[in-house]
């Protein structure tokens, strides 16, 4: 069976550079989240307990729906966690997208453009939460099923 072309360099160019730009903006708006919020991203453990909504911020607390500037500021705050949880699950399906879509060296690459363009404006290595391809390339072979495209007979 005939695989698709490849698209052309241009084509593919351009949609390398789109990636990027959003995978930017997302590890930006991460970094302030997470910084604002006090959100730890230093770990998988750290982004599965986000994900999962296991931070002690999710739990319910008796009094959270007092009236006053106190339930505004806490609606904020939960609505910023949100927030924080949804674009880190964007950013990892935008991952597992270009590793599907490309390479583990194409996302590397991205990734490690990214990590260098928050640092240049500021941020500390990290700020954005763990490398989330080293995470990925050291768990590569029991993910491989996952990422390859399915061959055709």
């Amino acid at each position: 069976m005939q695989q698709n072309p490849s698209p052309p360099n241009d084509e593919l160019t351009e949609e390398l550079r789109r990636t990027e730009v959003s995978l930017t903006a997302l590890s930006e708006r991460i970094a302030r989240l997470s910084l604002s919020l006090g959100a730890p991203l230093a770990s998988w453990e750290d982004m599965e307990k986000i994900l999962d909504r296991d931070m002690p911020f999710f739990a319910q607390h008796p009094g959270f729906a007092a009236a006053g500037w106190g339930q505004t500021a806490r609606l904020r705050e939960a609505r910023d966690w949100e927030e924080l949880r949804g674009l880190l699950l964007m950013r990892c399906d935008l991952m597992l997208h270009l590793l599907q879509a490309h390479s583990l060296d194409v996302a590397l690459a991205l990734s490690t453009s990214v990590e260098m363009q928050l640092q240049r404006e500021g941020f500390r290595p990290g700020a954005d939460g763990i490398n989330l391809l080293a995470y990925l390339s050291e768990h590569l072979p029991r993910l491989t099923t996952n990422l390859d495209p399915p061959q055709a007979d």
